[in-house]
């Protein structure tokens, strides 16, 4: 949050927002991995002061065609 605003994203095929995220790589902080995120999906080097929210998701396959 930066001045009661949230960064959200959207794209050209869905009509809805979403919160920038990704995945953790091994050994990588939570912190870490959205300073990263952030920056690959937006160009912009950002800080973090605290996490507002962590949303997860957990796979247990591989489902690549």
């Amino acid at each position: 949050m930066e001045n009661d605003c949230v960064l959200m994203a959207s794209n050209e095929d869905t009509e809805y927002y979403y919160s920038v995220g990704g995945g953790v790589h091994m050994g990588e902080t939570s912190e870490d991995a959205i300073i990263r995120e952030v920056y690959e999906e937006t160009g912009i080097k950002y800080e973090i002061d605290r996490l507002a929210f962590i949303h997860e998701n957990f796979f247990t396959e591989n489902n690549v065609e």
